[in-house]
């Protein structure tokens, strides 16, 4: 009580100040014991206490003993409130001016980020420009090297004789798409072609307008060329080594009409007059290297003098089909607007995993239960999940990201697999062994017995990732002229399936074995769960990206929502029950805990302990005394 007294400001009470005289205090105190008397309010039940408050202010303040003392520690409390406040006041201003920092920081550097992409960006239209500059320079000189050997020919030829000569049919320049276009494939024993090497390597018939990959077939090409002459060029090669490789066919299925009809009249010319053709526009033999132009065949003289339209932005009907066939997602609003949405989703859902998982961390200490769920391992989980969900993002061909081929080894083998799928897998692997050691076992988490098996699945998804990402044969690129993709070939789609396989096992045998009778760390039913989801996301995943699934329309839907169902199972299902008892039963969960802990032979020490470690939070302080001592006495550094 006098405590409580002591802490009560008399000088308020009475309505006094400190400088006032003690004739100033009894005056005020006969003012306030006449307001507050108890026969005065016999309706009020707090009068007697008012009026109590009063004469014990007033004895106080007109002793000057016990008004010395108090005044000192009236000024002593002003001080120290005044001391917090300065405090208070200083940490606001330093924690404003470190945010104000980083915030420029980050500002300068997403100029200076923005400035590097605009000088690249600058850098390669100044490329493409000075390439195009060349390429049109290149076939302006051809074109009047053909012209002057023209008029030679046709001057020593009407100079030598008067015979007549066979010229190409006045054709119009109203050609079809379709018969500009031409289909490569090629066997698995070349290289992987891009669309830059084909680009390049075609450019030698004539100029060229797209260059469309295949993405199920990726060993065949779709060739759109400017001129049909340069189409009819490329499929009746029969001479230049570099094409031997490839099987050339028009994209129709049929030689178009113009060039059947074209050779139907030289043969019936050649036939009436029995002398060889001559063309009137003889073929141009430079080779690659002088102009860039490869050698034409005598149906390309034949036809020099058809030209076509520039094509528009999609090839004719037929060709987007073909476009649809290859990808669908990629030339549809709808899978556009599907990728942003399931982007959305998974944002949100990994944001919240991000916050639950900081209150954890932030409160472990305090909180006892969340220190029995290994908060080091479920970081490890969280991380991989965050690192693969990331890595689908940038392999999804809607978004029109440039994958080069740099980026296509680090994301597929480190940024999705090792980094992603493989240490999700692992941190649960690794957290149902410490289980079974522990609990089944009954042996401490320490020795090379233990760790043997951890480092031998380290060691093999280092081995794993090092290896695919070593050959352009397991891992390439594929361009296409709007977005590219990275090409996995059939040996990478094997060697992926078995070593999925095999975590997953091994996923699934752990948690079978890490099954025990104890009620505080029974978590076979968590255990469970999160085993069931990985297992489908990972059988799932596998599915879908051997099949090619992944790039259809429902299979990217199902595929992303399997992804974010299976990462956040493990997550949710181990965390969800203490962060629900944190915030809205902690008590009654403490007291539930503790008495399970008990059961299960980790309570001998309570009563022993409890005294030397109390705590501020009575309702921590009897579970965290006995789970702390016993468990990491015996288990070591299963608490994280």
């Amino acid at each position: 009580m006098a405590t409580a007294e002591s802490q009560q400001d008399h000088y308020a009470i009475l309505g006094v100040t400190t400088q006032s005289t003690v004739k100033e205090i009894t005056k005020a105190y006969r003012l306030k014991a006449r307001l507050c008397h108890p026969d005065k309010n016999p309706n009020d039940a707090l009068a007697a206490k008012r009026f109590h408050a009063v004469s014990v202010a007033y004895e106080v303040l007109t002793d000057p003993g016990q008004k010395l003392a108090y005044d000192q520690r009236l000024h002593a409390t002003t001080a120290r409130r005044q001391k917090q406040d300065a405090m208070t006041s200083q940490r606001r201003k330093m924690k404003e001016e470190l945010e104000r920092a980083e915030r420029e920081a980050r500002d300068k550097h997403q100029a200076a980020q923005q400035a590097k992409a605009n000088a690249a960006r600058e850098a390669a239209e100044a490329h493409r420009q000075d390439i195009a500059r060349q390429q049109r320079e290149c076939e302006a000189d051809a074109r009047r090297r053909e012209q002057q050997r023209t008029r030679r020919a046709a001057q020593q030829s009407a100079a030598s004789h008067g015979s007549p000569r066979w010229h190409p049919p006045s054709l119009d320049d109203t050609v079809q798409e379709i018969d500009r276009s031409i289909i490569a494939n090629w066997s698995k024993k070349c290289p992987t072609y891009d669309e830059p090497a084909l680009r390049a390597l075609f450019t030698s018939f004539g100029p060229i307008d797209h260059v469309v990959l295949t993405p199920n077939r990726p060993r065949r090409a779709l060739i759109v060329y400017r001129s049909a002459v340069s189409a009819y060029s490329a499929v009746t090669n029969t001479t230049n080594p570099d094409f031997t490789r490839f099987q050339l066919k028009w994209a129709s299925g049929n030689q178009p009409e113009v060039f059947t009809r074209m050779e139907n009249e030289a043969l019936s010319f050649a036939t009436t007059t029995k002398q060889p053709m001559e063309p009137a526009n003889p073929p141009v033999r430079a080779t690659r290297q002088k102009s860039g132009m490869a050698s034409a065949s005598s149906a390309m003289a034949m036809a020099s003098k058809l030209s076509a339209d520039d094509i528009a932005t999609l090839i004719t009907q037929n060709h987007k089909a073909l476009l649809q066939s290859i990808d669908p997602v990629a030339v549809t609003t709808k899978g556009r607007a599907l990728t942003i949405t399931v982007v959305c989703l998974g944002s949100i859902v990994l944001l919240i995993d991000i916050i639950g998982f900081a209150i954890v961390v932030w409160n472990r200490q305090r909180f006892l239960p969340f220190r029995a769920k290994n908060v080091g391992i479920v970081g490890m989980a969280l991380l991989g999940a965050v690192m693969y969900w990331v890595s689908t993002l940038m392999l999804d061909p809607t978004l029109y990201v440039v994958n080069p081929v740099a980026v296509c080894f680090f994301v597929v083998p480190w940024l999705s697999l090792a980094l992603g799928h493989d240490l999700f897998l692992m941190a649960q692997i690794y957290r149902l062994l410490m289980l079974y050691q522990i609990f089944v076992r009954k042996q401490p988490v320490a020795g090379w017995k233990f760790f043997a098996p951890v480092a031998f699945l380290v060691a093999l998804t280092f081995a794993f990732a090092c290896g695919m990402s070593s050959s352009r044969d397991l891992v390439d690129i594929t361009l296409q002229p709007n977005f590219s993709y990275c090409h996995l070939s059939h040996l990478f789609h094997s060697l992926l399936l078995s070593h999925w396989i095999l975590l997953t096992v091994l996923l699934v045998i752990m948690g079978v074995l890490s099954r025990h009778k104890k009620v505080s760390f029974n978590e076979n039913r968590e255990t469970l769960y999160s085993t069931v989801a990985t297992t489908i996301m990972s059988v799932v995943c596998l599915v879908f990206i051997w099949n090619g699934y992944a790039n259809q329309l429902w299979g990217k839907l199902v595929y992303q929502l399997v992804v974010i169902f299976g990462t956040n199972v493990f997550f949710w299902s181990l965390l969800a029950p203490p962060l629900y008892g944190f915030f809205f039963q902690r008590q009654e969960y403490l007291a539930r805990f503790h008495s399970r802990l008990i059961y299960d032979g980790f309570g001998a020490l309570s009563t022993k302990n409890a005294s030397a470690n109390s705590t501020d939070d009575v309702s921590d302080q009897r579970p965290q005394t006995n789970y702390v001592y016993e468990l990491e006495k015996y288990q070591g550094p299963y608490i994280i």
